[in-house]
C-alpha cells in the first residue's frame, strides 16, 4: 500500500527533485555534503546521488523514514542512468 501511494505521487516527486538538483548544482560545491532536515520519501536524496554528491537525511515520521530507506536501498543496487 505504501508502495501505490509512492507510485501515484512519483511524478511530483519526480519534479520537485529537478529543481533541488538545479540548485543543488547552482549553489553546493562537488566535494559537499547536502543535508536534507525533512527527507520525506528521499526524492531530493536521490537527485543529489545523481550528481555524486554526499548526502545525510534526517526523517521523523517512521511511514515515510521506512518508503525513503527502501527507495534508497533499490536505487543503491541500481546503476544510475543520467
Amino acid at each position: 500500500q505504501d508502495l501505490t501511494l509512492l507510485i501515484r505521487v512519483l511524478p511530483q516527486a519526480s519534479r520537485a527533485a529537478l529543481y533541488a538538483s538545479a540548485l543543488i548544482t547552482t549553489l553546493s560545491p562537488l566535494c559537499g555534503l547536502v543535508l536534507d532536515p525533512i527527507t520525506g520519501w528521499g526524492s531530493n536524496l536521490l537527485a543529489v546521488r545523481s550528481l555524486s554528491i554526499r548526502t545525510l537525511g534526517i526523517e521523523l515520521d517512521t511511514k515515510c523514514h521506512v518508503i525513503a530507506g527502501k527507495c534508497l536501498t533499490q536505487a543503491r543496487q541500481q546503476p544510475f542512468d543520467a
